[in-house]
């Protein structure tokens, strides 16, 4: 049929010539065009053909290269205790060099997920007061910090440093305090804890406490403390409880020499004091949760000195009565 149409269209177009094609002529119009069709048909056949060659000769390329990588044994990732998989660098390393890349990886990652965290607290300038999980109460001292390990219920862990008053609720968990110069371990009581460049030493007030330093210990009941001189513990039967005046903000004196009065004072209120030695000038008397300037109006009334301001501080003048 296409043939026929062809013939139909040369006789068309030879319509207007003088004269007709010959037969012979019309033959090789009709092969060429067969022919013509054909050419196109291998021609896109050889170019898919050179296509799939080169297809083929990459994907021989691409896998001798991954081939050629080096990698660890099957047995020495099951011998690493480890499915880490290796950077380029260190896979060009002997074996032995990967594995032992391998298990210290490993080993730093074990490290930072069981590390324990810690809630750190400052107290800053002032006291601070610090409910804990278990119910427990920290009175922490100025210019201290206190350190408790996360989920404290199951393991009360505490670090301090500085100073602060512990009332300890019981529980099977025993308490743990650790500072740069003792451990102390309680499980239910009250007591305070010092440690700083000028002191350290715990104070009992009720219960039983238990004190560590290297292989020295010490047990302290109630109104029993202990200190640390020159790298000794030593223990020592009734204190000072103006020492705890931080927490309790109570002074009590009796027949006390008024040097010791001031220096509390001082302590207390972080100020300072210019006397004379006043040896002979004892001082009886309780400041319950006073201000500074109640006291020196206490101690005016009761010594009959007088209490100058200067520079921040208290001069004193007079005598003693």
């Amino acid at each position: 049929m296409k043939d026929k149409k062809f013939e139909d269209i040369l006789h068309d177009r030879f319509a207007e010539a003088s004269s007709q094609p010959s037969e012979d002529l019309k033959q090789r119009i009709l092969l060429k065009q067969k022919y013509g069709k054909q050419r196109k048909l291998y021609e896109l056949i050889a170019i898919a053909a050179s296509l799939s060659i080169i297809i083929v000769s990459l994907l021989f390329i691409f896998k001798n290269n991954d081939a050629q990588v080096p990698a660890i044994e099957a047995n020495d990732l099951r011998n690493s205790d480890t499915t880490d998989t290796l950077s380029n660098e260190a896979a060009k390393m002997p074996i032995a060099e990967q594995k032992s890349q391998l298990k210290e990886k490993n080993k730093l990652q074990n490290i930072n997920e069981n590390a324990p965290e810690w809630v750190v607290i400052d107290a800053g300038a002032t006291v601070k007061e610090v409910a804990m999980p278990d119910g427990s109460m920290v009175h922490l001292n100025k210019n201290s910090q206190l350190q408790y390990l996360k989920g404290f219920k199951k393991e009360r862990l505490v670090k301090l440093s500085g100073e602060a008053y512990f009332d300890v609720v019981k529980n099977k968990a025993p308490f743990i305090i650790t500072t740069t110069s003792f451990e102390v371990t309680v499980v239910g009581t009250s007591f305070n804890v010092i440690d700083n460049p000028e002191k350290a030493a715990v104070y009992t007030v009720s219960g039983v406490v238990k004190v560590e330093h290297g292989e020295k210990e010490v047990t302290l009941k109630a109104e029993e403390f202990c200190t640390l001189k020159n790298n000794l513990l030593e223990k020592i039967s009734g204190f000072d409880k103006n020492k705890l005046a931080w927490k309790t903000r109570v002074l009590a004196f009796d027949q006390t020499p008024l040097n010791e009065v001031l220096h509390s004072l001082q302590v207390l209120h972080g100020i300072t004091f210019e006397n004379e030695e006043y040896q002979n000038c004892k001082f009886t008397g309780t400041f319950n949760d006073k201000t500074l300037e109640q006291s020196i109006t206490m101690l005016e009334m009761v010594t009959g000195l007088a209490f100058e301001k200067n520079n921040g501080g208290y001069q004193v003048k007079g005598n003693c009565r």
